[in-house]
């Protein structure tokens, strides 16, 4: 697919799509016209579709009733599978879906080529067990490995402190809808009231090419868990992107572990010029925690979101018991510095998001354009083991973005035309979590 750019939109090389950007250029507008202004999260296929921009949406799910719901997140995955003509390339950190999972079975039985990749601690999900019955192939990755990451040192990682976090269906290299989190079953009502969701559906050529460079790489088997001679990754970067145009805006994409998801996180809460709001599943990483109470003393409004699982008398970093109790760490700090009404333990928000300079700087009153970062990864430490004593010469691991496969989305505000765009999604599921019961 050649591309060029004629007024700063990407098209395609041929000559009726160059009439067609000139015809946008000039204001036309026709029901014929293919600008994706009526996208509203719509994948389906249409031959002889002309795109200008990759098409995308932010969705929320939230069990309030801000964003849609879980079998509105379900409905919508389970059509793109059905509307898949050639190929499915999925992964799932979670499938306790059986419709989903009915779909991609019925999907291999019309001709379609599926290929999943999961998290090896989900393998006993209803959703996979439908896949198994079916014969659609998964392949399993990110289970406990020994890792050496210089001679003489032995670690040993559990399942649970490696992690594959992607969850999102491409169809036919074109189409995807995605989720942090997972796909779960929204018949499970206590299960659906605990989860608070961010995904999005995108279609385009370079967007969702991206992404499924990304999972082809796990459906061949190659995981952050798998290593070279000298204990690192395997896995390659093959996004030779970052920002890609959209209809209102840009979006920009970030994969682990190949990038550092946590450190771009963390730089950009530093960079923040009014407010620091996060939600994530797990709150272990020790640099947060310093970049949160920086943020919160200098006079910025800092909101933090965890489940009351990160809490209890310390975090439990995967199945043994490192005391470390960042969240604890993080209220006293506050305390001594005289802030309060920082931290909320709410349901489990999924993945991590991170929303930026949402309203005006309480310090000079400017609106500065915001950021939501939207991570599949919960928050861990970037040290993939601790300085602990030795045991039998191996050493125990942690939990490490280190040894995470997962993505993050950055949706930039658009300040040119405020309260358009996919931002103003984000700063409402975070305003909805903070405000739930």
């Amino acid at each position: 697919l050649g591309l060029r750019l004629v007024g700063g939109l990407p098209v395609r090389r041929h000559a009726t799509t160059i009439l067609a950007a000139l015809g946008l250029l000039l204001g036309a507008c026709d029901n014929s016209d293919p600008r994706p202004g009526n996208f509203g999260g719509d994948t389906t296929p249409v031959d002889g579709e002309t795109d200008f921009f990759e098409k995308f949406e932010a969705l929320i799910v939230t069990p309030d009733g801000t964003g849609i719901t879980a079998a509105a997140l379900e409905a919508r995955a389970v059509r793109l599978i059905a509307e898949a003509r050639g190929e499915i390339v999925a992964a799932f950190a979670r499938l306790e879906s059986t419709a989903i999972a009915d779909a991609l079975v019925a999907a291999q039985g019309r001709g379609v080529t599926v290929y999943v990749a999961a998290d090896t601690d989900a393998r006993r999900d209803a959703g996979f067990a439908v896949l198994r019955d079916g014969g659609v192939q998964v392949v399993y990755g990110n289970g406990p490995i020994i890792w050496s990451p210089q001679p003489g040192l032995n670690v040993q990682r559990l399942g649970s402190q490696n992690r594959m976090t992607h969850s999102m269906i491409i169809a036919d290299g074109l189409r995807l809808v995605a989720a942090t989190g997972g796909f779960f079953d929204p018949e499970d009502e206590d299960a659906v009231a605990q989860r608070w969701q961010v995904g999005f559906t995108a279609v385009g050529e370079i967007f969702v090419k991206d992404f499924r460079h990304t999972l082809k790489q796990l459906v061949a088997g190659t995981f952050a868990t798998t290593l070279t001679l000298f204990g690192a990754s395997t896995s390659a970067d093959g996004n030779n992107r970052t920002i890609y145009p959209i209809e209102d805006g840009v979006v920009e994409a970030y994969y682990g572990p190949q990038e550092p998801l946590a450190k771009h996180i963390i730089d950009e809460i530093y960079r923040a010029r009014s407010s620091v709001w996060i939600a994530s599943q797990t709150f272990a990483n020790e640099a947060l925690v310093d970049a949160l109470r920086y943020k919160a003393r200098a006079g910025f409004e800092v909101r933090v979101v965890v489940p009351t699982s990160a809490r209890g008398e310390g975090y439990q970093f995967g199945d043994y018991t490192e005391r470390v109790g960042l969240v604890a760490d993080l209220e006293a700090a506050l305390e001594a510095d005289g802030v309060e009404g920082v931290i909320r333990e709410k349901a489990a928000p999924m993945g991590t998001v991170v929303v930026l300079d949402a309203i005006r700087s309480p310090i000079n009153n400017t609106k500065y354009a915001g950021q939501a970062m939207i991570s599949t990864q919960p928050l861990a430490s970037t040290i993939a083991f601790g300085p602990t004593e030795l045991r039998n010469e191996t050493f125990p691991g942690r939990p490490s973005d280190v040894f995470t496969d997962g993505s993050m989305v950055v949706l930039r505000e658009n300040n040119a035309n405020p309260g358009t765009g996919d931002f103003p999604a984000a700063v409402a599921w975070f305003e909805a979590l903070w405000e739930a019961e």
